[in-house]
């Protein structure tokens, strides 16, 4: 696995976090502004976040402790 990295787009306002060079198989919704990219084993390949200005991401709420990648993925399945 590579170091993550960092991408912020100001045309469009988009934010992404790659954690992987694997190739992106499948694109999961969390949120209207937040999207999953996974492997084939549901590996996370990176997140986007969109209308990322700098100055809001301190407002994006923060996770549950205990909630994984998979529970957020199955739970935006239903």
């Amino acid at each position: 696995m590579t170091s993550p990295t960092l991408a912020y787009d100001r045309e469009a306002n988009a934010l992404y976090i790659r954690f992987t060079d694997h190739e992106v198989m499948e694109t999961v919704e969390l949120s209207e502004t937040v999207y999953v990219d996974m492997y084939t084993d549901g590996e996370p390949v990176g997140f986007e976040i969109l209308h990322a200005e700098p100055s809001r991401l301190w407002s994006i709420p923060a996770l549950p402790d205990t909630a994984s990648l998979r529970d957020l993925v199955k739970a935006s399945a239903v």
